[in-house]
């Protein structure tokens, strides 16, 4: 059995604060009255109108998308898994007219030097058969995601798989494999407390 350990890692929402940076934007260019509290599950599967207009309108914006911020506990939370030795890669949902945008924003935060490979969804696939087909093609261990059906996909096919918790998830019931935490940091600090003894 191999001793090899590969992580699939998410992008928005998990190493990027793309939900409060397209809030920010309809805020600003759209006037939307909403708040980051507010993204729950029910509210993304309905989404209102005006809220469908802000995020296609930022999502088209490549300059905006670009200009995404990043956690700041990111780039030691990448190293900090590294320095145990795992592979890392990078899976985004994301649309064909973004893939190129990826790697800049990767240069431009510090963070390529701990990336393995990037994996951008084709845009005929859905997101959750996407994720399990990367993760079964890379063979991942563990994953880290924010999104409550990809997490479950991918718990179900054996992964441990840290849900980062957020509006749209944190009342979602935690499957077997699956861990809720605050952020990236608090499920490497995790998996390091999970590890450490393990290796005594």
């Amino acid at each position: 059995m191999s001793d090899k350990k590969v992580a699939l890692i998410d992008l928005d929402d998990t190493l990027a604060a793309t939900s409060h940076h397209m809030l920010q934007y309809g805020k600003d260019k759209h006037n939307s009255p909403y708040h980051h509290e507010e993204l729950t599950r029910k509210f993304r599967e309905d989404e209102p109108d005006d809220y469908k207009v802000v995020v296609k309108d930022f999502l088209a914006n490549i300059e905006q998308v670009e200009a995404i911020t990043i956690y700041p506990f990111v780039p030691q939370a990448l190293k900090t898994l590294k320095d145990l030795g795992y592979e890392i890669h990078l899976a985004t949902a994301r649309k064909s007219n973004l893939h190129p945008i990826t790697p800049r924003w990767l240069e431009k935060h510090g963070l390529s030097s701990y990336i393995d490979a990037i994996h951008p969804r084709p845009d005929d696939i859905k997101s959750t058969k996407f994720k399990i087909d990367v993760a079964e093609k890379i063979g991942a261990t563990v994953a880290f995601d924010d999104t409550y059906n990809i997490a479950e996909a991918l718990a179900g096919i054996g992964l441990t798989v840290y849900l980062i918790e957020k509006p749209w998830n944190k009342d979602e019931p935690l499957q077997k494999n699956m861990i809720l935490v605050r952020n990236f940091e608090d499920a490497v600090d995790q998996l390091i407390a999970i590890e450490k003894p393990a290796s005594r």
